[in-house]
């Protein structure tokens, strides 16, 4: 019945005057402009086939099969299919006779009976459509604009083939040249005049115009988007593309069949693939440009997405436009799916290819083209690429240069970003096909079990950052991207998810990940993760971060750490000190290192900056990136209960300096360089040792208000303790910060260069006693030397030595060289005993005779009023200190009675 039906509307269609060549008349007749129009009869002509019309059907019978002729659509069908253009091996005056044909056929007022009948419930439904039934061609036009609505399987078939024939040539979609016609003329993208010399080919108009979209008048641009719709469900419609695509078709989408966008999306997926035909991505590229500016220009993503467009009004307050942007759609649904609201499958899998397609090609997106189209130019040079490397250029060139400080312009950053935003970049690693090619090796090989989306792949990626499986072009790709998202907390999805409400509570963060522009306030991402880390640790356990959120914020200033790029609060204050320090000679990543060595010249705003993250690396060992990577493997097995903790406050640097001179150590320089690096930084300011400055810090506030360095302080508040000891006075400064001292003092005396004081004042007597210690050795060594030399040093170098084995004798266990020694000694018999109390213990399993030796030296010494301050010279005094610490070494290694005479007392 369908196809009696539209038989008898295609053959009563064909309405004309006599003679085909008076309708030809190129000089005269204007189809759209002029007086003189084309007449349609009223009168029930007799029912004609294409095929036997002397115009055609010469041209017929070559072009197609025999088995078609009879039916007039099957004839329309083959010579739409089968040339490039519509006048391709036809006469000039059958390729007048077939348009005509289609023409009269989209206006003849029998279309309406045709439509009322097969279509039927669905114009019940689309009660809009219904008045126009009496005005020529409105009907049509109202019906293909809902035809995505109708549930008829006879009322989808016969607006399909009515599609198709309406497409083949602009001039007969309703409304289009009336539109477009100044857009025609001013980009030359054809001729309205009827010339049967230059029949116009189908589709290339819309084409032309579609190229041209940002610059339309709002009227065709409306059109020219209303027509993309209509096309999206079948790229049959779009003749152009068809033509571009009819091989690619073949090679990629062979048994995909056509319908509801279906090989548009198979293109869609291999327009990068190499056999993919130039032309064919050509188009493709260009429908994409107006997905960009409508949505629902692409039938599977609008109609995936339909009912969560609804639910999360992702169309609010733009009623009065029938295109809604591309951009606008994903951002709704992205808030919803970031804010734990659910969205359908197919949906988010139709989110995840925009996505991608944004990522591909920034010329998709106008705004970002015309913002950066100088930058591109200048950076990127002129040859631009497609695959998402033009894009890469200018996310490499958003920060500043170390050589010029050059950069992008602040307008194209902004377009940069709002472009990560809304393909969501740091969600799945998949949207980014620069970075999936350069890391999927690296994928494939530390990360294959990580599940795509929330971030997981880029976070196993920067958790493997400096493995030995990560290639430097992953690298530079991840840290393009890491750029971004270290300056938006939302794009970082586990972190956004778990902390949300902390950031809204504590850190004034936006409460929707993405809000019309009307409600945007100033972004706040930068200072978003700095202050919840503030709150991580924060005292008052009311406003502690919950176990979840502190994990991420933990996991993401680990992985931030790599890079000085991905710390804006560093970044930022000290782009011209990194640029006058830190510009030559120094690796990615030690560019904080190279901050910190500099510490003292840099400019004010930069130095603050980098001594408050200073301060945070000594409590958290985690920031301190080249250090916590290259000394991981002595960390778990020296500290491995430390790092077992939830909360690390200085106790891992204070567990690997402790462990400094293992073997494992040594055999790790990289290792042992970091944490000596840190030990030197440290002394710059006491406040970059943690355990340090909260045992000490009320102390030094009352007794040593007027220093501000490690060495200064230590020396400040030893000689208070030292005093109070000998003497037997109350002490003054603390219980905890005298044993955080002694901790202090003993790391001090492993290297003379952790005591510049000691170093520069005996620097001259290294040279002259000990110029053959070894540099490996040149630590706790080069101090023994000089004590082994103590009556030949100078006066300045002798009376820092004395007032050190002064400090010693009083606590041995600040004593670096006899602990590090005796450590088996002390291991075996003061292992639950503290370190000060050591050499008291060891004593009870020693002979008598050593002991009271010690016992009777002491004796002597207290007797006498300590060390004589009177006519004993500071050498009798320093005579004295190393006698009884010879005592001591004999003891802690237990000699006999028969081997003790060896020492000289």
């Amino acid at each position: 019945m369908f196809y009696i039906t539209v038989f008898a509307l295609f053959t009563s269609a064909f309405c004309m005057n006599a003679n085909i060549k008076e309708m030809v008349n190129k000089d005269n007749k204007n189809l759209f402009g002029s007086k003189s129009r084309y007449k349609i009869t009223t009168s029930s002509p007799p029912r004609i086939k294409l095929s036997e019309t002397p115009e055609c059907a010469d041209d017929i019978r070559h072009l197609c099969p025999t088995s078609i002729l009879n039916n007039n659509f099957a004839v329309l069908d083959c010579l739409q299919n089968d040339k490039q253009r519509e006048d391709a091996d036809l006469s000039p005056q059958c390729h007048h006779l077939i348009w005509t044909f289609k023409r009269n056929l989209t206006i003849d007022n029998r279309f309406v009976t045709t439509a009322k009948h097969m279509c039927k419930k669905f114009l019940e439904t689309q009660k809009e459509c219904v008045p126009l039934e009496n005005e020529r061609g409105q009907m049509l036009s109202c019906l293909m604009d809902f035809a995505e609505n109708a549930t008829e399987p006879e009322c989808r078939s016969f607006l399909k083939k009515m599609e198709a024939i309406i497409f083949s040539d602009y001039r007969l979609i309703y409304k289009f040249t009336e539109e477009c016609k100044s857009d025609i003329d001013q980009f030359q993208c054809g001729r309205l005049d009827m010339d049967s010399e230059d029949p116009h080919s189908q589709g290339e108009t819309i084409e032309c115009l579609s190229k041209q979209t940002e610059k339309l008048t709002p009227q065709c641009r409306h059109e020219i988007l209303r027509i993309a719709e209509l096309q999206g469900d079948d790229f049959h419609l779009d003749r152009p593309l068809f033509f571009a695509c009819r091989e690619d078709r073949e090679r990629f989408c062979e048994k995909v069949d056509a319908g509801e966008g279906r090989v548009y999306r198979c293109l869609m997926r291999h327009k990068m693939e190499r056999d993919m035909s130039q032309e064919c991505r050509e188009k493709l590229f260009q429908r994409e440009r107006l997905v960009v500016h409508d949505y629902k220009i692409n039938r599977g993503l609008a109609k995936a997405c339909r009912e969560n467009i609804k639910i999360y009004h992702c169309r609010d307050q733009t009623s009065d436009r029938r295109e809604i942007r591309l951009a606008q759609i994903l951002l709704c649904l992205e808030n919803a799916l970031h804010k734990g609201y659910p969205v359908a499958g197919e949906c988010q899998a139709e989110m995840l290819e925009h996505r991608q397609t944004l990522m591909e090609n920034y010329q998709l997106t106008p705004e970002l083209t015309a913002a950066c189209e100088k930058d591109v130019q200048h950076f990127c040079g002129r040859r631009l690429e497609l695959g998402g490397k033009t894009l890469h250029c200018l996310m490499d060139h958003a920060k500043p240069s170390r050589l010029d400080g050059g950069r992008i312009s602040d307008s194209c950053r902004r377009e940069l970003e709002s472009l990560l935003k809304q393909s969501d970049v740091g969600e799945d690693w998949r949207v980014d096909p620069v970075l999936q090619e350069a890391c999927q090796p690296v994928v494939d090989a530390v990360c294959s079990r990580e599940k795509p989306g929330e971030g997981r792949v880029m976070s196993c990626l920067m958790k493997h950052f400096d493995s030995t499986h990560m290639t430097e072009d992953c690298k530079e790709k991840l840290l393009q991207i890491q750029y971004f998202v270290a300056r938006d907390f939302k794009l970082d999805p586990a972190l956004y998810k778990r902390c949300r409400k902390e950031a809204e509570t504590y850190c004034h963060a936006k409460k929707e990940w993405y809000d019309k522009p009307s409600r945007m306030d100033p972004e706040r991402g930068p200072i978003v993760l700095p202050c919840l880390y503030r709150y991580a640790y924060h005292p008052d356990k009311n406003v502690q971060l919950s176990r979840e959120c502190l994990y991420e914020v933990r996991r993401v200033m680990r992985q931030r750490a790599v890079s000085v790029d991905l710390l804006p609060e560093i970044e930022e204050p000290c782009l011209l000190d990194l640029t006058k320090y830190c510009n030559e000679n120094v690796e990615k990543g030690e560019e904080m290192q190279c901050l910190q060595k500099n510490l003292k010249d840099l400019s004010s705003e930069c130095q603050k900056a980098v001594s408050n993250f200073t301060e945070e690396e000594s409590e958290h060992l985690e920031l301190n990136y080249p250090l916590f990577f290259s000394c991981s493997s002595i960390l778990h097995k020296h500290c491995n209960e430390l790092m077992a903790k939830d909360v690390d406050q200085g106790d891992l640097i204070q567990c690997l300096i402790l462990h400094k001179n293992e073997p494992e150590m040594k055999m790790n320089p990289k290792c042992r360089i970091s944490v000596e690096h840190f030990q030197l930084i440290s002394l710059k300011n006491y406040k970059f040792s943690y355990k340090f400055k909260e045992a000490c810090k009320k102390d030094v506030l009352h007794l040593c208000k007027n220093v501000k360095t490690k060495p200064e302080v230590i020396s400040c508040l030893s000689g208070i303790v030292t005093n109070d000891t000998v003497f037997e006075k109350a002490h003054r400064v603390s219980r905890e910060c005298r044993q955080q001292l002694k901790f202090e003092l003993f790391e001090r005396e492993e290297n003379i260069k952790l005591d510049p004081v000691l170093n520069s004042a005996c620097a001259d007597d290294q040279k002259k006693f000990c110029f053959n210690v070894r540099h490996e050795e040149a630590q706790v060594s080069m101090l023994e030397c000089l004590k082994n030399h103590q009556k030949d040093l100078s006066s300045s170098c002798h009376k820092i030595i004395f007032n050190r084995e002064k400090e010693e004798m009083i606590d041995n266990s600040i004593d670096y060289a006899l602990i590090s020694t005796c450590k088996p000694m002390i291991k075996k018999f003061c292992s639950d005993t503290e370190m000060t109390q050591g050499v008291a213990k060891i004593m009870v399993h020693t002979i008598t005779f050593q002991t009271k030796h010690f016992q009777h030296t002491m004796r002597d010494w207290k007797s006498n009023g300590g060390p004589r301050k009177g006519g004993s010279s500071e050498v009798d005094k320093s005579s004295f200190f190393r006698r009884v610490r010879l005592i001591c070494t004999t003891i802690m290694y237990g000699c006999s009675k028969s081997t003790c005479h060896t020492f000289e007392w």
